[in-house]
């Protein structure tokens, strides 16, 4: 059943619980009075107390009787104390609620109500789940740090056949919210992720972020992709078994598996490099020789399809594919000539298109507003995506 269990806290290190009654009569009761405290020695053992009889005063509340010194005692004397069964159930029980607190919460400053209750009494339980105002505020409580711990013990929760017939109870519109929310979650933790990372030009720590996200890069194709491979061997080797090609992923349509290549470089590749003449900028070195890396990676793939599709445990084809380079950020093309070389010299690349970092960010944006029902998308353009 729920149980409210309330403690004070008496010190940094120490909380003193709610009397537990074990016995009672009319004017009479046995109780504990629990104690939580922060054990330097053994972190489990955090809970201690006191055995205390009780008489009702004169005005109906309990009193504690005078304490026995226990060290006054002799050889012959002693005090026997004997709990019933159900006595002992009761303050086992009660203390496991103590003990679950202190290893959730700790010691909790100031006077504070706690609701424990059984997961085998399912009336208790319902009677939590079909109260929509204290969900929400569980929901709210601290910043809603209860929700990421729900949908954690939800991801590694084995789904049963009666789990799906309950969730198929929820109409259309509350697993839109829900998916939403997931969504909406997915993209905000990628947009986190370039904002605070949008100046580093390391390589390897872009490759590592698309591989665990490859859903970002698929949004630079107007088909429907999965990835099918990173760091994928395009051929390239001779007999001495050297000088084989690497791309960063392989991407594959999920309808025709025509594969398409996508070689990822860092948000600080340069694009455009010194003025050629008047309003003309000159392509950088390193845009110029990734572009030509994958019509290099193209041309492997092409001639050896069918030794690396033979070998492949993916089925997937390989006509004309489409190569896309992820490179640089327009926050480098400070004037408009920049900008004009820039567009001019990727609309006429035939097979190979170039995103900027800041671009496909954009995307993802956009795709968060459109969850988020705004209306309005703000322009990111020279500045990070908020």
């Amino acid at each position: 059943m729920v149980q409210p269990v309330k403690t004070i806290s008496t010190s940094l290190d120490s909380a003193y619980g709610e009397d537990i009654v074990l016995r009672q009569t009319e004017t009479t009761r046995l109780v504990f009075k629990p104690e939580i405290v922060r054990n330097p020695n053994d972190e489990e053992a955090c809970v201690r107390g006191t055995f205390v009889f009780q008489k009702k005063g004169k005005l109906g509340s309990w009193e504690d009787q005078k304490k026995s010194d226990l060290r006054s005692l002799t050889a012959s004397e002693g005090i026997k104390l004997e709990l019933k069964a159900q006595e002992v159930l009761t303050l086992v029980k009660n203390l496991e609620n103590y003990y679950a607190l202190y290893d959730r919460h700790g010691i909790v400053p100031g006077e504070k109500e706690f609701v424990v209750f059984d997961l085998e009494d399912s009336p208790a339980l319902q009677a939590i789940l079909d109260n929509e105002e204290y969900i929400r505020k569980i929901l709210d409580r601290d910043g809603g740090k209860a929700l990421p711990a729900i949908l954690k013990t939800i991801a590694h929760v084995d789904v049963s056949q009666s789990m799906l017939e309950y969730l198929s109870t929820l109409n259309t519109d509350e697993l839109s919210n829900v998916t939403s929310l997931l969504d909406m979650t997915k993209l905000r933790k990628a947009l986190n992720v370039w904002n605070d990372n949008a100046d580093k030009g390391d390589e390897s720590f872009w490759q590592k972020f698309f591989s665990e996200n490859p859903w970002v890069i698929s949004q630079v194709f107007a088909r429907p992709v999965v990835i099918m491979q990173d760091q994928a061997y395009v051929g390239g080797k001779g007999i001495e078994d050297t000088g084989g090609k690497m791309v960063d992923f392989i991407y594959r349509n999920s309808l025709t598996d025509n594969i398409a290549l996508v070689e990822i470089k860092t948000p600080k590749t340069k694009l455009m490099d010194g003025k050629y003449r008047q309003g003309v900028y000159s392509v950088s070195r390193e845009l110029s020789g990734a572009v030509n890396q994958m019509l290099a990676y193209k041309d492997s793939i092409q001639k050896e399809f069918y030794v690396l599709s033979s070998k492949s445990g993916t089925p997937f084809c390989s006509f004309n594919s489409r190569c896309a380079l992820v490179v640089g950020d327009t926050k480098s093309l400070d004037d408009k000539d920049k900008k004009a070389s820039f567009e001019l010299f990727r609309a006429e690349l035939k097979d190979v298109d170039i995103i900027t970092f800041d671009e496909l960010f954009a995307k993802t944006e956009l795709l968060l507003q459109l969850l988020h029902g705004t209306e309005n998308i703000p322009e990111q353009r020279d500045k990070r995506v908020s």
